[in-house]
């Protein structure tokens, strides 16, 4: 009776196998190695750095929330979440703000994180306001009302990390800095003891510095897991059978002049350079239907108002504002060098405003120049770095070199409209596109959803797990019927992640798709968990070791 009811099992297991798809069975795996990709390159990954260049400006956005966080974070909505604070409110004025500490919460070195320790932290950088500790929480005082006060602190510049006695810098994140060689590669190691669970991965192998043709090779070849994507390169990736990660609109291309105009003269001559520009094509043609045409700073997901602002392209009006007939205007237009996209947008820009009588130079221009001589115009790619659009202006202002107006009055729900269309008032700079950011995942890249991974400018891999061997040599969906019995037949267990036995207690901590996470106990006692590997434990808490 007991093999015939084993035989029922076996045939209603191949049944359901062949009808649901390969991956729908997936679930988490603790282990392995997730190697790492990027164009970007970075001396130090602190909050208190200052990349040099937009690309390593944007890697960093990325990266740092791996290993450093602040009191709260900002949702894809642009809402406050809690990170090391669980708990906030505010005085019915908005001068002052408490914080709640989150209980048993550690840094990398493994000391506490408490409310002292963390106005240490908070009073390492100049502040707008007084911050101290009261009855073990975080107060925040200031003369004027702070009603964005968690955004503020959701800001990359504000995550908290202190020097250890070493001369190391740690966090809190999900991950450690294991290794760093700067600017060339760096090792991210689990962080066992992070107060949301341990990462599914062991490490991250990160390389800098990669040009996008070697990390298509290593992609080929199964020598990297993620790589960047340039944006016109999504079709072309989708259709190689690769899947993406994709965020929203995350970046703004747009071209920047060095100085106001000089002359009411100046200021028609760069409107009808705005009008004469067809993103339109551009759009469809050059970025293959990614990102948007943008006449704001702001892309229309943040603030809801991107649609005022016009990006329509006029011929008519724009030669109506040229000077007379035989005068003809010429612009130097800059870009990066290595940006193959910002050569091509560049090059059909001349082709656009060639159709109004401006002619328009496209000039590479190295990272940094070379020359202390810059071309007056430069075509810039600028990321956004945070969601609340009171932030994401100012940061973007401040990217640029601009000064937002000083009589704003904030408190208006207009205030960030206003403030942009009087940034824009004198073209100073000519919004041209909001663009996403893309990478590409390898086979055995593993996740539950693509916006849980990467949405925003944060890039989760704390949530992604790698298929390994053993799992990947022994799934249900490449194995025949009688294989299945033969190995029912000899009581071999299915690695089945996180079942608890009976006896023994799992580890408790969980991240947040609730499943348990794998205590470094595993690897001890002369062998490992088949979460981590295919050696023997006898000690394991799991019915995964086989």
């Amino acid at each position: 009776m007991r093999h015939g009811a084993w035989r029922w099992i076996a045939l209603i297991s191949i049944t359901i196998m062949t009808v649901l798809p390969a991956d729908g069975g997936q679930r988490p795996f603790y282990g392995g190695d997730l190697r790492v990709r990027t164009s970007g390159q970075l001396t130090r990954l602190e909050p208190a750095s200052s990349p040099t260049t937009a690309t390593d400006f944007a890697l960093r956005l990325r990266l740092l929330p791996l290993v450093f966080e602040g009191l709260v974070k900002l949702n894809e909505q642009g809402r406050p979440e809690p990170l090391l604070a669980i708990a906030w409110n505010s005085s019915a004025d908005f001068r002052r703000w408490n914080f709640t500490v989150r209980p048993g919460a550690r840094f990398h070195d493994g000391s506490p994180v408490t409310a002292s320790v963390l106005v240490d932290c908070l009073t390492t950088v100049e502040n707008p306001f007084i911050v101290h500790e009261y009855e073990g929480k975080i107060v925040f005082e200031s003369a004027d009302p702070m009603p964005d006060l968690p955004a503020v602190l959701a800001m990359p510049d504000r995550a908290i990390s202190r020097p250890t006695s070493k001369g190391a810098t740690v966090g809190t994140g999900p991950f450690r800095i294991g290794e760093w060689e700067a600017g060339r590669r760096a090792v991210l190691v689990a962080f066992e003891d992070h107060w949301g669970g341990r990462p599914f991965v062991d490490r991250i192998f990160l390389e800098m510095a990669q040009p996008p043709k070697n990390q298509w090779m290593d992609l080929e070849l199964g020598r990297a897991d993620v790589i960047e994507i340039p944006v016109e390169e999504v079709r072309n990736t989708t259709q190689r059978g690769y899947r993406m990660l994709m965020s929203r609109p995350l970046e703004l291309m747009a071209l920047f002049f060095s100085s106001p105009p000089s002359s009411p003269h100046d200021l028609d001559l760069r409107r009808a350079l705005a009008l004469a520009i067809d993103r339109d094509a551009i759009l469809r043609v050059l970025l293959q239907r990614q990102g948007e045409a943008a006449g704001s700073l702001l892309p229309q997901w943040i603030s809801g108002y991107g649609f005022l602002f016009d990006v329509v392209r006029d011929v008519t009006r724009a030669r109506s504002l040229l000077p007379a007939p035989g005068q003809v205007p010429e612009f130097s237009v800059g870009y990066r060098a290595a940006d193959r996209l910002a050569r091509s947008i560049a090059e059909r820009l001349a082709l656009d405003v060639q159709a109004v009588g401006i002619r328009l130079h496209p000039v590479p221009v190295q990272d940094p120049p070379l020359d202390s001589v810059t071309p007056a115009v430069m075509l810039v790619r600028v990321p956004i770095a945070i969601v609340d659009e009171k932030q994401a202006l100012a940061g973007l202002a401040s990217h640029l070199g601009l000064r937002l107006p000083e009589q704003t009055d904030w408190s208006q729900p207009e205030s960030v409209f206003k403030a942009e269309r009087e940034l824009l008032k004198d073209v100073r700079l000519i919004p041209l596109f909001h663009l996403p950011v893309c990478y590409a995942v390898g086979q055995r890249v593993r996740y539950q959803r693509p916006e849980d991974i990467f949405l925003t400018q944060p890039l989760h891999l704390e949530s992604v797990w790698v298929e390994n061997q053993v799992q990947a040599s022994i799934r249900l969906d490449s194995i025949s019927g009688a294989q299945f019995l033969a190995m029912l037949s000899f009581g071999v267990r299915w690695p089945c992640h996180r079942t608890p036995k009976k006896r023994g207690t799992p580890p408790t901590n969980r991240r947040r798709h609730e499943f348990p996470h794998a205590s470094s106990s595993h690897h001890r006692n002369g062998g490992r968990c088949c979460l981590h590997g295919s050696h023997l434990d006898p000690t394991c808490h799991y019915n995964s070791c086989v």
